[in-house]
């Protein structure tokens, strides 16, 4: 996973932790998405229209990526601790949210919300879909490439094989 796509994950599930202006639907939302373990599918095109995928599993202490050549990673990271260096990371971010619509994400009807994040002038934009109270689905563009990651809270589970990788 690129340095860019980890923060994007970190900045969108994490900002509503710090942000009493975004509206309470989303926060509670980004709130509750943050402490389930979830598996996520993060898709973005390259500059020759290549799409690279990574997929990633974050259980309560360990957070599984799994890397371009299909090898899988532990990290021992846990919820907690990305919890914290977010809510560290965004005390200086100003982070608006508000309703933009409906939509669909795995045919389930979801709320669509438009996140903007403003952090000493690096902007980040976001479209988030949002079903009982869960993240579903994000379109994030951030320093010019655009990701869309899918969440699921269904199927989670460690991978076999993982490599053990040093932790944050």
């Amino acid at each position: 996973m690129t340095a860019n796509a980890a923060r994007f994950l970190i900045l969108l599930v994490f900002a509503g932790l710090t942000t009493p202006a975004m509206a309470d639907d989303c926060t509670t939302a980004l709130r509750a998405s943050v402490q389930k373990p979830v598996t996520t599918l993060t898709s973005r095109e390259d500059g020759h229209g290549n799409l690279i995928q990574t997929r990633v599993v974050q259980l309560p202490e360990v957070q599984y990526v799994q890397t371009t050549d299909g090898q899988w990673h532990s990290v021992a990271t846990s919820i907690k601790e990305r919890i914290d260096t977010a809510t560290e990371d965004l005390k200086t971010a100003k982070v608006t949210c508000e309703r933009s619509g409906t939509g669909t994400v795995h045919r389930t009807a979801t709320v669509v919300y438009l996140m903007h994040e403003d952090n000493g002038g690096d902007i980040t934009d976001s479209k988030v879909w949002i079903a009982a109270n869960l993240i579903m689905r994000s379109d994030i563009t951030l320093a010019g490439a655009h990701y869309t990651t899918l969440f699921d809270y269904a199927h989670v589970s460690a991978p076999a094989n993982a490599k053990a990788l040093a932790s944050r």
